[in-house]
């Protein structure tokens, strides 16, 4: 995978983006690596998805093309989606 080591790895799934939103999965793979609830990551001290990503328009790329992915960082993580398949890296 991009000539990263599986040592930053965090986190390395599939999943069906016609049955679960690219955003909730993301926020779900965050939530594992944090040994917490998806919602415990919106706390008010806490850096929430929405506020540095676009998370309906993430949704809607992935889910309308097979061939796209989606790069972006969210605290330490690289965070990688595609319409099947969702990596966290730590920075």
């Amino acid at each position: 995978m991009d000539g990263l080591s599986q040592e930053c790895v965090a986190v390395r799934r599939t999943y069906d983006s016609t049955a679960t939103n690219p955003s909730i999965a993301v926020l779900e793979a965050l939530a594992d690596i944090k040994n917490k609830r998806p919602e415990e990551l919106s706390g008010p001290n806490q850096p929430r998805l929405y506020d540095k990503v676009d998370t309906d328009a993430l949704d809607q790329l992935l889910t309308d093309s097979e061939d796209l992915t989606v790069s972006f960082q969210f605290e330490q993580y690289r965070i990688r989606v595609t319409e099947r398949e969702l990596t966290v890296t730590l920075e």
